[in-house]
């Protein structure tokens, strides 16, 4: 089921995350993050394979915001498909205005826009200007490797990037005392 969902989803031009770019992104946050009962956001959700992999994880919530609305609407039917509805939102509009209107707390928010359209860095801004994480939260950019990002941007501060071919990883965390890379508990 799951394949098929990704290859319609595909051809609706949505870009996945590679298997090996997932893996790497999960590996990297299962020694950070206490999926049990955490709160995620995944904008810019597409195949949704980010929000649905925490679900997996133990997440006890996730919210997919999805600004096209067939494939919004293939992710509200893959939701149904895999028994999670009452644990998912799927919200249909643009990350931006929805993260003006959101007000967590997040534990995780994942963002991972069209590579193309330059969207991460005023998505960030507004991130760090609005606050929605929760304490010891994290903010994961999905991106170009050419695309730059800030270093901090209001209350979030980069504090790791890998690179997996031309994709690149960033991870950021409220600012702080000690907004370094460390586990939070």
């Amino acid at each position: 089921m799951r394949s098929r969902y990704l290859s319609r989803v595909s051809r609706q031009g949505v870009r996945p995350t590679t298997g090996k770019v997932l893996e790497a992104l999960f590996d990297i946050l299962d020694g950070y993050v206490d999926w049990e009962g955490a709160h995620v956001l995944d904008a810019f959700a597409g195949a949704g394979q980010l929000g649905f992999r925490a679900l997996e994880r133990g997440a006890d919530s996730v919210v997919f915001v999805e600004v096209e609305s067939r494939v919004a609407s293939g992710l509200r039917g893959e939701v149904v498909a895999r028994g999670v509805k009452e644990r998912v939102v799927v919200l249909r509009g643009d990350a931006r205005e929805v993260l003006r209107r959101l007000t967590g707390p997040f534990d995780v928010v994942f963002v991972d826009p069209p590579y193309s359209c330059g969207l991460a860095p005023a998505v960030l801004d507004l991130i760090g200007e609005r606050n929605p994480l929760a304490p010891g939260g994290f903010v994961v950019v999905e991106h170009h490797h050419k695309e730059a990002l800030p270093h901090q941007t209001g209350a979030l501060a980069m504090v790791r990037s890998e690179r997996y071919g031309e994709t690149s990883l960033t991870f950021f965390r409220l600012t702080g005392p000690n907004p370094e890379w460390r586990n939070p508990a």
